[in-house]
């Protein structure tokens, strides 16, 4: 069974008209990459993130707090293990009098043209936060009485 359109000479004109503004948005084969080459372009691509991630952040060893290099352009990436406990110098990002832990990683960075040192990890203090021994078993009699009063 075929089906026919009744277009009148006027119609056709106007759909032809809309197919040619459609073709002529239509990129140029020369403009155009094939899905190997998008394939290729973004592999590349993801392989010089991954490179410039890398090089980023250095692993740069364990030091003493006092061992700890000047931040600079020479030690920028530098992430260094500080063995002992210390206090924050305006040298750190975070600023000057905050305490550390040893084992706490800092970093090298540049901020706003500065060479800095930045905290990368630390001590978390959850002396405030409550414990498991802080609270007591309630059973189901409990609950069902508290839904009773």
């Amino acid at each position: 069974m075929s089906t026919r359109y009744n277009l009148t000479p006027a119609a056709v004109k106007e759909q032809l008209k809309i197919i040619k503004e459609q073709a002529a948005l239509k990129a140029d084969k020369s403009a155009t990459y094939t899905k190997t080459e998008v394939d290729t372009a973004l592999g590349e691509l993801s392989d010089r993130i991954n490179a410039a991630q890398t090089a980023a952040y250095k692993p740069a060893g364990s030091v003493t707090f006092a061992q700890l290099p000047a931040a600079s352009e020479a030690t920028l990436g530098n992430v260094y293990d500080v063995t002992d406990a210390f206090t924050t110098t305006d040298a750190f990002i975070e600023g000057a009098g905050k305490q550390y832990p040893g084992g706490t990683e800092v970093g090298v960075v540049l901020r706003d043209g500065a060479y800095k040192f930045n905290i990368f990890s630390g001590f978390v203090n959850y002396s405030a936060f409550a414990r498991n021994s802080d609270f007591t078993e309630i059973t189901a009699a409990d609950i069902r009485g508290y839904w009773n009063e």
